[in-house]
Order: structure tokens, then C-alpha cells, then sequence
């Protein structure tokens, strides 16, 4: 096995794996932690294993020291299981790359990877911060209108206005897809806006448990989320204040811009 040379993202499996038209399920911080917190729910439940690490110098140059000894690097881990005869994928990261360059190049090393192995549609999560709605629902946006008239079956809809600005992977894994002959959608997941919104969560493992057949356990997700909140605070905590840099081309951040995705 070739070491990565950290000049670009490099993918290291750790075992080999030949599947047939398997799914790939994105979950990254962003709105709500949503995406972050559903596949970590997946990942628990369904007993996936971790198969291959993504390494990326587009990451911080921090790596963290955790309480129990172990020296952590950011990066994105790939994990596998098999559910109700779905083979799938979960890709999970720490954090979003630190450039717009860098969003390019991973989501395109994970999106090469996952055909690698047979994959064959990808799936983000991703929250969407909508405070009025009354019943929190998932909004599917596709590469193609048969693969929306399928996510439409099991209770997805259309996206409420004209257009939702998706920045980061959530958006991108899924739409480079398409450029590898794969099929892909971003998910949004409708939430209150909260900072860790463990109700959202719920509602994205519990949609992807009416695509897969099979009810995936839930429990854990709200104590997740606390003990995230509360790591994620004192994490903030220990950093510099720094002026906040938004990616090239995005909207600037305020209070009644919600519904921007990140």
C-alpha cells in the first residue's frame, strides 16, 4: 500500500471491497449538525466498518489531542455494512475542507473512490434551516427526475423556492457523482435551526430506513447531541478569534439568511 504524499487528498483503504450498486450516504457538519449526527447514528446502529481514510493537506494543520491518549488528524473515514441486502457506505467527516479547491478534490477523491468499489448513488444529508415549518419533512434535489420520482415515493418533496444555494460537500459529492456515471441527491433535512438539532437527525435515519426496509435504531441521537454541544464549546473555546472568510461567491451570513446551507 502506497503512504500518501499529503501534496493532494489520497484515499488509504484498509480492506478491499467489491460491491454491487451500492449507496453512499454523506454525512459533514453543517446546519443543525444533521448530516454529521444521522450518519454517526448509522454507522452505530448498523454496525458499519470502517474500510478506508481520506487524508487531505486541505485540512487544518491541527490535529487534536484527546483525553484518553489518542492523537487525532482531521480527516474523512469510509465505513460499510449490509443492510436488508443494500450494501452501503457511509462517508463521515470531521470537518469541510478549508478552500473551494480543496471541497473540489475531496468530494472528487471520494466520489472516485466510491465507483471504485461499485458504487453506483450517492446520498448527502444536509440541514435546512427552516424555523416556520410545522412538520419538518426531507427536500430532495437529484441529478436526474427518476431518481426524484423514487425519493418522491418514499415521502420527499420539491424544494420550496426557486433555488437553495448548497455550499460545501453535501452539495458537491453528490452533483460530481453525475460526472462519474453515478447517480446522486442532496437530502435537506428541515430543522429548526437549532445548533445540534437531534429531531432533524432522526427524521434523515429514519427516511433512510424506509428506502433500505428496515427500521434503524434511533436511540443515542439525543445524547449525542448534547455531549457533541457541549465538546463542540469547549473546542470553540480554546481557539483564536478569527474573522470569519466565506467561500468565494457565497452570500454574506446573517441572521435572515437561514435557509443557506453550509
Amino acid at each position: 500500500m502506497t503512504s500518501p504524499g499529503f501534496n493532494e487528498s489520497a484515499v488509504v483503504p484498509k480492506r478491499e471491497l467489491f460491491l454491487d450498486k451500492a449507496f453512499m450516504i454523506v454525512g459533514v457538519p453543517g446546519v443543525g449538525f444533521v448530516s454529521k449526527l444521522a450518519v454517526d447514528q448509522l454507522i452505530r446502529a448498523t454496525k458499519a466498518e470502517r474500510v478506508a481514510t481520506l487524508y487531505s493537506p486541505h485540512y487544518p494543520n491541527q490535529t487534536l489531542a484527546l483525553q484518553k491518549g489518542k492523537l487525532k488528524a482531521f480527516t474523512t473515514n469510509f465505513y460499510y455494512s449490509r443492510v436488508k441486502g443494500f450494501d452501503l457506505v457511509f462517508m463521515k467527516s470531521d470537518l469541510q475542507p478549508l478552500t473551494v479547491e480543496g471541497q473540489y478534490e475531496v468530494a472528487a477523491k471520494a466520489v472516485e473512490y466510491f465507483k471504485s468499489i461499485g458504487g453506483r448513488t450517492v446520498f448527502s444529508f444536509a440541514g435546512y434551516a427552516n424555523p416556520g415549518v410545522k412538520k419538518p419533512g426531507i427536500i430532495a434535489s437529484t441529478t436526474s427526475k427518476k431518481l426524484f420520482e423514487a425519493l418522491s415515493d418514499y415521502g420527499a418533496k420539491k424544494p420550496p423556492v426557486k433555488v437553495i444555494p448548497i455550499i460545501g460537500l453535501a452539495g458537491l459529492v453528490p452533483s460530481i457523482a453525475r460526472v462519474h456515471g453515478l447517480h446522486g441527491a442532496c437530502l435537506l433535512v428541515e430543522t429548526t435551526g437549532a445548533t445540534l438539532d437531534a429531531k432533524a437527525a432522526k427524521n434523515a435515519v429514519s427516511f433512510l430506513s424506509e428506502i433500505v426496509g428496515e427500521k434503524i435504531d434511533v436511540k443515542g441521537i439525543d445524547e449525542r447531541a448534547r455531549n457533541a454541544e457541549r465538546v463542540l464549546k469547549q473546542f470553540q473555546s480554546q481557539q483564536k478569534p478569527q474573522p470569519a472568510i466565506a467561500p468565494s461567491g457565497a452570500p454574506a451570513a446573517s441572521d435572515d439568511n437561514l435557509s443557506y446551507i453550509y
